[in-house]
């Protein structure tokens, strides 16, 4: 929401203190900050705030009609208010009244009340009267105000696709993903648009977006092999990728790192790499060893030389081996390289299943692994130094280019969490996944000189409460502008040293926690706060 829309919300700041006592909005019972905010209009009919602050509440809860009811009676206590009569036009339009939807609109566009979002919400309930011209020129008119939001892109692709123009649809998709690549679902969109041009290449490569993104996508997978199978330019192009990726393969070399200073001393976590495979690839970057379940030495391996693992017939057992030599295993293996500085390069490691920033890639590790034959597929295991595990972790978690003391709190926040959470994955026979679900690890292809170092210098040290026992040192990549106490996210019990803050340099001059019709206004701005957005929130 601009300043110009703010504007009309000043005169009804309250106090946090005079209710955050007795209202039940940031209580385990949200939904009775309804009857909380019904009774204040009910004695007070003329108390605007309440009225806003109830259609906030209404909207939370899908409660639409009676959200609209509510910013009505605060549009007729002051018709010039410009906020619920915004919001009261968004609320038209979800529930199909467009007439009156665009009514609203141009009773702030005639005050010459216009900005980037007044324009695109003009062009929505345009193109849903079926004035597609209209539409065009209102969303035209709110990327002249603001290029950079990318929910504007998309409607002009859906107002494209209607008028049969592909070829600009296509464009304003790709150009909605360039800005923000959270938008995953658009490459499901671009896929399919590339498909009613019969393009078959770009349709495949698209629809393998989709499915790095997401491996479980049926309609992704389906539409893959059909392409595959019956598209000469496609089968050419996964030829040509495979081709590079051998070639690659051949050439690389596991390379060897300087291990962590007296790594004997520091615990050895089990992290799991790959869940639910039915081969695996790898290669060590030098001589190594493979044990049965019983500790007995099964094979010799040999560096810079290409193994395999995959399962029997029957899928029973497991067959490690390399070219024509191969042994057969029952349960799990262990690959060990006696000289720690060797490095092992698995194949085909995902990350980030369900994010934009899903990949399969070959991947670099320190330590060891355990090889489990559980339910007919292998679980891998990398078997690790904690200090080393952290190296993976700390740069796929802050970007390395940031302060090197926010990096610092980062790699014992980390590292605090990490033996907090320790066997968080016992029944699946390891202590840590390598995913959001614990922490991202990239293994050596996630490290840096700079991090390594940060790790080393604050080796060992964690966070205790006053209780002496680990702290929950839970943590993400961006918070809203103000951390949550853990016991509001999680129902843990209050720790003084795990409260919401602030995230920024300067003192806040919102008056936290915050109404509902504040706590709204917060989450459309852009404060000036660390994990501010670059521009393309909406």
């Amino acid at each position: 929401m601009t300043a110009m829309l703010r504007a009309g919300l000043a005169i009804i700041l309250l106090p946090a203190a005079a209710w955050a006592a007795v209202n039940p909005y940031y209580s385990d019972r949200p939904e009775k900050a309804i009857k909380y905010y019904s009774g204040i209009v009910k004695k007070d009919p003329s108390n605007r705030a309440a009225f806003m602050n109830l259609a906030s509440v209404y909207k939370e809860f899908g409660e639409n009609e009676k959200a609209a009811e509510a910013y009505r009676a605060a549009v007729a206590l002051n018709e010039k208010e410009l906020r619920p009569r915004f919001e009261l036009a968004k609320l038209y339009y979800f529930t199909g009244a467009y007439n009156y939807a665009e009514e609203e609109l141009k009773h702030l566009i005639r005050r010459n009340l216009v900005n980037w979002e007044l324009m695109y919400w003009h062009g929505c309930i345009l193109l849903r009267m079926g004035k597609v011209n209209e539409a065009e020129e209102a969303f035209k008119k709110s990327l002249e105000l603001d290029a950079r939001k990318v929910v504007t892109y998309i409607k002009l692709a859906e107002l494209n696709k209607i008028k049969g123009d592909i070829d600009a649809a296509i464009e304003n998709y790709k150009e909605a993903l360039k800005r923000d690549r959270t938008y995953t679902e658009l490459n499901r969109r671009i896929a399919a648009l590339y498909e009613e041009k019969k393009d078959k290449l770009n349709a495949f490569n698209y629809w393998r977006t989709v499915n790095d993104i997401d491996s479980k996508d049926v309609e992704a997978r389906e539409k893959m092999q059909f392409f595959a199978s019956s598209v000469p330019q496609v089968q050419q192009q996964i030829k040509s990728f495979l081709d590079d990726k051998k070639q690659r393969r051949d050439e690389y070399v596991p390379p060897d790192k300087r291990s962590v200073e007296d790594a004997g001393a520091i615990d050895i976590i089990r992290v799991g790499i790959v869940a639910g495979a039915e081969y695996i690839y790898f290669k060590c970057g030098g001589d190594f060893l493979v044990k049965d379940e019983k500790g007995k030495e099964i094979l010799r391996g040999e560096k810079f030389k290409e193994y395999y693992i995959y399962l029997t017939e029957d899928k029973k057992q497991g067959i490690i081996g390399s070219g024509d030599n191969k042994i057969i295993f029952k349960k799990e293996i262990e690959i060990i390289t006696p000289v720690k500085e060797a490095t092992t390069s698995i194949y085909n490691v995902r990350y980030g299943e369900g994010f934009f920033f899903s990949e399969r890639v070959d991947t670099t590790y320190r330590g060891d692994f355990r090889v489990v034959l559980n339910r007919k597929v292998f679980d891998l295991i990398n078997l690790v130094n904690v200090e080393e595990y952290l190296y993976g972790v700390l740069p796929s978690e802050m970007p390395v280019g940031w302060n090197e003391e926010a990096l610092k709190a980062q790699a014992v926040a980390a590292r605090t969490y990490t033996f907090k959470h320790l066997g968080r994955h016992r029944k699946d026979g390891y202590d840590l996944c390598a995913q959001q679900h614990c922490a991202v690890y990239r293994g050596l292809h996630g490290e840096n000189e700079k991090t390594n170092r940060i790790v080393n210098q604050t080796r060992g040290e964690v966070l205790y409460g006053s209780n002496y026992k680990l702290l929950d040192t839970f943590y993400s990549h961006s918070c809203g502008g103000h951390t949550m106490d853990v016991y509001e996210v999680w129902g843990m019990r209050k720790i003084g040293s795990l409260e919401g803050v602030y995230d920024g340099k300067k003192a806040s001059t919102w008056n936290f926690p915050l109404e509902p019709v504040y706590l709204e206004e917060w989450v459309r701005s852009l404060p000036d706060v660390y994990c501010k957005a670059t521009g393309n929130n909406e």
